[in-house]
């Protein structure tokens, strides 16, 4: 009876709170960048593929710097 009880709290407090803790935050973050929608698809995906141009730029400096 005991080890049931230890089990259950730990499954009631610990995992139950970690999962609930990760579903809040992405709710955040989603309430968060809603405000960054702009609306059309074309811009959405032009801004997207900005973003990873400019990430995969970064990354080759960054690794070519360091390679040396």
């Amino acid at each position: 009876m005991l080890s049931a009880r230890v089990a259950g709290l730990f499954d009631n407090e610990i995992i139950d709170g970690a999962v609930d803790g990760l579903a809040e935050t992405i709710r955040g973050v989603g309430r968060r960048l809603r405000f960054a929608q702009r609306g059309q698809m074309q811009q959405n995906l032009a801004f997207a593929f900005a973003v990873a141009a400019a990430l995969i730029i970064a990354f080759l400096l960054y690794s070519n710097a360091h390679a040396r």
